[in-house]
């Protein structure tokens, strides 16, 4: 079968090359698409060129530069005006969007339009408050801690106008003749936002197993790990005030926090690191490779990811091929791949997070216990059976 792709991850052509869960999920069952005879055709921004070609994805491109003005959320029709432009003049079985940000759904919907064939999807990540209008725009006008003071006011029409893309984004998700979702919850979000039941099928993610198991590394270092983007949903402000509570018990203890992210909220970890004099405790890394990232994992004793919206994180499994035992924050999207394997805090609990931490510190048995379970999770899955799985699904809609 002959496949379109829209890839348009909108970062300068040369800047740093960030290999993130939603990235790496496309890359990897394309890659095995093709091994299976498919031919894939991806329309992409050079980065996501850049990105494609360092981990072995071989492809039909046709690549552009996003628009470098400076117009804030209207880039995105200027860019998405660019891609629809670049459609070959050829015939696709099937069109796939490989993700759910807006100019990915906008650029996939019109090009179903114009080629008439159907759109596959696939749903990585979707916010409870998105599933209609009025608590979409509930959630806008929210106050927290990183939206606090003037900055609260300064940022409300940028939000306003984000949240207006979102409810529209939405609506043309629904035009999808078939989505994939990493987990049965994001399902139940999506059928409560309208979508058909029959047309959402929740699938599994995985991860190099072999090349993570390849990976050496020295003796156990750090306390605790956090692999992740450095923006609010992911906690890692939560983390630190927990890890102020933990080196009051464990003067000693040592944190690593790997992942870079937006320079605003990164600012704001490292001023409360510097203000309670941590920086002997906490090691920040920014972004690293592949190899130095697996290695930073194998020097820990456990992986603590306190995020606040997930779908199926690709880190919590990356951090179980090492052996970590992980505490988390008590989603609803764990419970259907993890079950009792992960330790659950109360969401935006620091105290219990930080006694969470103390507790799995003090068992050295229930840290392999935890670990063992982990590992058996992510050995039963693999990127190749996802996508033979995956596109038997496309091929039984295709003949319909």
């Amino acid at each position: 079968m002959r496949i379109l792709c829209f890839f348009p991850i909108f970062r300068p052509a040369k800047a740093e090359l960030v290999y993130d869960g939603g990235e790496r999920q496309f890359i990897e069952i394309c890659k095995r698409w093709i091994k299976l005879g498919n031919e894939v055709h991806i329309i992409e921004s050079n980065y996501a060129r850049r990105l494609c070609e360092k981990y072995g994805l071989k492809v039909f491109t046709y690549t552009f530069e996003p628009t470098r003005f400076n117009l804030g959320e209207l880039k995105d029709f200027l860019n998405i005006r660019k891609m629809i432009k670049m459609i070959p003049k050829q015939d696709f079985d099937f069109i796939y969007c490989p993700g759910e940000p807006f100019p990915y759904v906008i650029a996939s919907v019109i090009a179903k339009k114009k080629l008439g064939i159907p759109l596959i999807g696939s749903i990585n990540l979707f916010h409870p408050d998105d599933v209609s209008i009025f608590s979409s725009f509930r959630q806008t006008l929210a106050y927290t801690e990183t939206r606090a003071g003037i900055a609260y006011f300064k940022d409300l029409p940028k939000r306003f106008f984000f949240t207006l893309k979102k409810c529209n984004r939405n609506f043309l998700i629904k035009k999808m003749s078939a989505i994939f979702t990493v987990s049965s919850y994001i399902k139940k979000l999506l059928v409560k936002m309208g979508v058909d039941e029959e047309r959402i099928y929740p699938v599994a993610a995985s991860v190099d197993f072999d090349y993570i198991q390849s990976i050496s590394a020295k003796e156990k270092y750090f306390d605790g790990c956090f692999l992740g983007a450095i923006i609010p949903r992911k906690g890692a402000l939560d983390l630190i005030k927990a890890w102020i509570k933990v080196v009051r018990k464990r003067p000693d203890a040592k944190l690593v926090v790997i992942g870079g992210g937006s320079e605003p909220y990164t600012r704001k970890v490292k001023e409360l690191i510097e203000k309670y004099n941590l920086w002997k405790n906490v090691t920040v890394t920014g972004f690293v490779s592949e190899e130095e990232k697996f290695n930073l994992l194998k020097r820990g004793k456990i992986f603590i990811f306190p995020s606040y919206l997930e779908g199926n994180p690709l880190v919590v499994r990356e951090a179980m091929a090492c052996g970590l035992p992980v505490i988390a924050y008590d989603l609803p999207v764990y419970e259907e791949w993890y079950s009792d394997s992960i330790v659950y805090v109360k969401t935006g609990d620091e105290n219990e997070l930080a006694k969470a931490t103390l507790a799995l510190l003090d068992d050295p048995l229930l840290q392999r216990e935890l670990g063992d379970k982990g590992l058996k999770i992510v050995r039963r899955y693999e990127w190749g059976s996802i996508a033979d799985y995956e596109l038997k699904i496309i091929t039984k809609i295709l003949e319909c």
